[in-house]
This record gives C-alpha cells, sequence and structure tokens, in this order.
C-alpha cells in the first residue's frame, strides 16, 4: 500500500508539472520496473486510469499508458518562461529515451554478431568514458580536386566556380549563389563543373543548390552535383541519407541517381535512405510526387529495392518520421537492436560490438534526441535492460 501511495504521489506531481528531478527520475524507475513486475504494472495502470478519470483498471492498456506519457514529454521538450523558449533539463531527455524504447516492449529478433568480451568488463560498470553527439561537419571537393574542409572555413565565399559563388553559411550550410542571378549556357564541348559535398560519421550538413533546390545530408553520406545546372534535366548523386526540398522546373526535371534507380521529381520534398551497409535503399516521399523506375508515388508512399533489385512501394502511417533527423531526433518504429545501433553509429562515429550471447529481445519505438551524449543515451537504453560499456577509441560493447 506503501508503494502504491508513493506512485499515486508521484503520478499527481507529473501530472500536474510540478515534480522535482529527483521524483522524475523515481516515476521512470517505476515504470522501467514494471516491464518485469507485473504486479507492479498493474498498479500503475490502476492508478493512471484514476488519475484520467476514474476509469477502471481494465480500460486502461499499458502501451496507452507510455504512448500517452511519450506525448506529453515530446510536448515538454521546449518551455515558455518571461517570453522566451528554453530547452527542457537534460535530464528530462534522458528520461524520454528511456520511456520510448520501452514503449514496444518485448519482441523476438534474430541473432547479432558474435564477439569475445573480456572477462573483466562488468555489465553494469558506469561508464568512465562520453562521446559527444555529431555536429555540422563536412568536406568540399572542387571539380579540380582541390578540397575545402568547412567545419573550419570561415563563413562567407569558400570558392567561384564560374559564374557561381559558392559561399559557407551560418549554422553548417553551403549555397551556390548565381552571378547576376541567371546561368551561362556552356559552351560548346566545354565539361560540366561537378562538387561533391561528403559528411564524415559524426558529421551533416546543408545545401542550396544553383537552382534554389534545398538538400539536408546525413551523417557518413555524400551527394555529387553540378555547380550550376544547364541543359534539359538536373541531375545529383547520392550515397547514404539525404532530404530533398526540390525547387521544381518542369521544363529541366530534377533527378537522383542513388544505386542502381533513378528519381525523378515531379515537384516534392522527399527522403533518400541509400547507405552501402544497407540491406535495401528506400525512398519516401513527403509533398508532391517522384518517379521510380516506372511507378509514381504518392504523398504517404516509401519505395524499397531489395538486395536483389526488385521494387516494392509501401504506405508510411507516420512518413515525417523519415527526416526526424532534419529536426535532431532518431525515429525508431519497432526497430531492433542492430538496427538502432547502426544509426547510432553513424551519428556518434563509434564502433559496435556484440558480446557472446547478448541476445536482446525488445525492439524499440519512439524518438530520440540526437543532442544527447552518448552516455546519456545509451543509459536511457540500459532502462530496457539493454546493456553496454564505453572502451577507448569510440569502441562500445553490448553486453548480456
Amino acid at each position: 500500500m506503501q508503494e502504491r501511495n508513493r506512485i499515486q504521489y508521484l503520478f499527481d506531481k507529473y501530472l500536474n508539472n510540478n515534480i522535482s528531478e529527483e521524483g522524475y527520475e523515481e516515476f521512470f524507475s517505476y515504470l522501467s520496473r514494471a516491464e518485469e513486475d507485473d504486479i507492479l504494472k498493474e498498479e500503475i495502470m490502476e492508478v493512471y486510469g484514476q488519475a484520467l478519470g476514474g476509469q477502471e483498471q481494465n480500460g486502461v492498456a499499458w502501451e496507452r499508458i507510455l504512448a500517452e506519457i511519450a506525448g506529453k514529454l515530446e510536448k515538454e521538450r521546449t518551455v515558455t518562461e518571461r517570453g522566451k523558449i528554453r530547452k527542457i533539463k537534460r535530464w528530462r531527455k534522458v528520461a524520454a529515451a528511456a520511456l520510448i524504447c520501452i514503449l514496444a516492449g518485448a519482441a523476438t529478433y534474430g541473432y547479432l554478431q558474435r564477439n569475445h568480451v573480456p572477462k573483466t568488463m562488468a555489465a553494469d560498470a558506469p561508464a568512465k568514458i562520453d562521446i559527444l553527439p555529431g555536429s555540422n561537419r563536412a568536406t568540399l571537393t572542387l571539380s579540380n580536386g582541390v578540397t575545402i574542409v568547412l567545419d573550419s572555413s570561415k563563413n562567407g565565399n569558400v570558392a567561384k566556380q564560374g559564374n557561381v559563388n559558392v559561399l559557407k553559411i551560418k549554422g553548417g550550410g553551403l549555397a551556390y549563389q548565381v552571378i547576376n542571378n541567371h546561368q551561362t549556357p556552356l559552351q560548346k564541348n566545354q565539361a560540366i563543373t561537378y562538387n561533391t559535398l561528403t559528411t564524415p560519421r559524426g558529421g551533416e550538413y546543408r545545401l542550396t543548390l544553383s537552382d534554389g533546390t534545398k538538400v539536408w545530408l546525413n551523417a557518413a553520406s555524400s551527394i555529387r552535383y553540378p555547380a550550376v545546372f544547364t541543359g534539359k534535366e538536373r541531375t545529383v548523386a547520392v550515397v547514404g541519407e539525404a532530404y530533398f526540398e526540390v525547387k521544381h522546373d518542369s521544363k529541366m526535371p530534377f533527378k537522383v541517381q542513388v544505386g542502381t534507380e533513378t528519381i525523378e521529381d515531379l515537384g516534392t520534398r522527399f527522403d533518400v535512405n541509400a547507405y552501402p551497409d544497407e540491406t535495401s535503399i528506400k525512398m519516401t516521399l513527403l509533398e508532391g510526387s517522384i518517379k521510380v523506375g516506372k511507378m509514381v508515388l504518392t504523398p504517404g508512399q516509401q519505395a524499397i529495392v531489395g538486395e536483389n533489385g526488385d521494387l516494392t512501394v509501401i504506405v508510411k502511417k507516420n512518413p515525417e518520421d523519415a527526416i526526424s533527423w532534419t529536426k535532431g531526433f532518431f525515429s525508431f518504429n519497432n526497430a531492433t537492436l542492430r538496427e538502432v545501433m547502426q544509426k547510432l553509429s553513424r551519428w556518434y562515429d563509434i564502433e559496435v560490438f556484440y558480446q557472446e550471447g547478448a541476445d536482446n529481445m525488445q525492439r524499440f519505438s519512439g524518438k530520440i534526441d540526437r543532442s544527447l551524449t552518448l552516455t546519456e543515451l545509451l543509459n536511457g537504453l540500459r532502462q530496457t535492460r539493454a546493456h553496454f560499456k564505453i572502451e577507448p577509441d569510440r569502441k562500445v560493447w553490448i553486453l548480456r
């Protein structure tokens, strides 16, 4: 009864937005423990049902409780104080990371990877090493082979190619500005000037092409494009992940080459995920339409090209999740630990190893803030019974 009263007290404090930091952490510890304690889970469900208006215990689903709390956390991500917007405390972000990974509950998935772990490695040993999240980092390679490290370059003009100024803009972006607001046609036999923008592991960057098209480039990705678009079409090539907001021009179609596929824009916002270490290429349409092969996608659809080259189209319930990375979040939907760690490895520039027998039966759903340090994020994931250890040289072990 004493524990039930404590749960009731914490729920009331939480729902009324006046819970302390210590109370907040205790509140989430109950949620985490309830995953393995059916009696505690029933008590929480009953207390939460009463807090929402006296509903009966069987009228409130555990998944609904977690989903509603996750939604409340998302709304609390920023709060207003004296007319200014400030970010919520980092401990709330960590708590949110723990909660959203509990949402999907336990599910079965295949064995990940087998590696030997030293016997002295303790599963619950506190992390003594931390790794910062990724940031605005990229390298620009000009057509003549000259490379410019953008994260160490000053804002302003970093290069000039023909009638185009290449500008580094504040906040981590690159823009191509056509001089005199016109594009000079290529002279006969004149080669097109191509540039390549590349992000490392742990980097991301924004790009505005000479036609006004906007591109967001995720970690460990690259895009090859002409300094100035000329001729009958605008063609770029992508490796990794990029999100496009295309400046539509029916007289000069915009095309994206990705693997063996070509995406043709028909007036659009879309995401391309084509990492070489992924088993498929995914193209998610958010607005307008794109043509992939002979298929024309409508908003909310995702085209998937498998390893054998087969093209399938599915409908995404939440297509905006595909570009959550451009808004500062990881988004997972019933993802395996392997899929989660693959994304984290690119953003935090880490190498992931798995202890023999580290079969985690959970899947993960929800959003996690990409501004958390690796330790903060992994501490959240520990609430799901996944154990980690950070070692020197940016190595992370997944433990039993």
